[in-house]
């Protein structure tokens, strides 16, 4: 297909045939909680790594 087939299938293209959808977050950012927990772990790690 070249572009002015493409140009001209975009302009006839019916949007009234598509159906709304309604959107879900799905990444979600980390509470406080979780940050503190990943901060301890890492903090232990790097303990881990210096004694060895």
């Amino acid at each position: 297909m070249c572009d002015a087939n493409v140009k001209t299938e975009v302009k006839q293209f019916d949007k009234t045939t598509l159906r709304k959808t309604e959107t879900e977050e799905k990444s979600k950012l980390p509470t406080q909680t979780e940050i503190e927990q990943e901060k301890k772990i890492n903090e232990q790690e790097r303990k881990w790594t210096i004694a060895s």
